[in-house]
Order: structure tokens, then sequence, then C-alpha cells
């Protein structure tokens, strides 16, 4: 039936969790990808209700593991340190000619969430310094981007 499919499945991602609490991407950790899964594993958590099953108690277990890994990756200004990530790092990956950068949503998202569930104001903390230095870095993206396409005139340029 479908909800011994579905435990099966969140049985099976949960085995892709390494001991240090980063869930497996590629041959080792990205902590990008991981605020994603953490993400996903949250949603799962706050809407599961498998009565008679340790699924509820074992998921929220890799989440604690995982946030407490993730925890260790932040740079005082809340960025995200991609160092040492398989994925998503400077000349990582590319997708449709990026290169791929922090999916930083997913991962606020999910610091929110485990900081409510659990109580933790550390962990809210962290949240609140990475939204702001995200949307920050965002903010002088689009001025940059903005200034860039205004005509040379109006930028006080001469032909």
């Amino acid at each position: 039936d479908a909800m011994k499919m579905g435990e099966k499945f969140a049985r099976m991602a949960l085995k892709q969790q390494g001991k240090e609490g980063f869930f497996q991407e590629g041959k080792g950790y990205d902590t990008s990808y991981n605020g994603v899964s953490l993400q996903q594993a949250l949603i799962l958590y706050a809407n599961l209700d498998f009565s008679g099953s340790s699924l509820r108690q074992d998921l929220w277990n890799s989440i604690e593991r995982s946030v407490r890994w993730q925890l260790n990756y932040f740079l005082p200004s809340g960025q995200l340190s991609t160092t040492g990530n398989t994925r998503i790092y400077a000349g990582g990956e590319r997708f449709l000619g990026r290169t791929k950068t922090v999916d930083y949503v997913p991962l606020i998202v999910a610091l929110n969430y485990y900081s409510k569930l659990s109580g933790d104001s550390n962990v809210q903390n962290v949240a609140d310094r990475t939204f702001s230095f995200y949307k920050e870095s965002k903010d002088r993206t689009n001025v940059q981007e903005r200034a860039r396409k205004r005509p040379k005139a109006s930028r006080g340029e001469s032909r």
C-alpha cells in the first residue's frame, strides 16, 4: 500500500545520511544540497503520522544530526561555506550555462522550521543571519544589474 511504500522510501533516504550528519551528495557532502534535504525531511516530519512506526522518531534524530553538522559551515556573516562541497562551489557544476550557487531559500526555511520545532534559538539566530546575508547580497546584485542595463547617457557617460 502507499503508506508502506512511502515509509520504505523515507527509510532509504535516511540511509543516505553519513555518520557525520550530512546527507550524501555524490561522493561526499554538499552544504547547499544538504539544506534542501533538510527542508524535505522537516516537511515530511511535520506531516508524518505513522502510528505504530518508529519512522517519525528516526526522522527527527536524523534531522538533528544534520542540523548540527550544517551549523559548522556558516561563516560569521551568515554566508554558507562551500569549501569541500561535491557540487556547489566556485567553478563547480553548471546549469544552463551558469555556475550553480547556494540554494539558500530551502536552507533558511529548514533552519526556521527546525528552530520552531525544537525551540533552539541558536539555530534561529543562524537562520536570521543567513537570511540577512543573502538578502543583502541579492540587493547588491540587483542594483549592479540595473546599473548595467541603463543607457550610457543616463549613467552620465558620453558616447
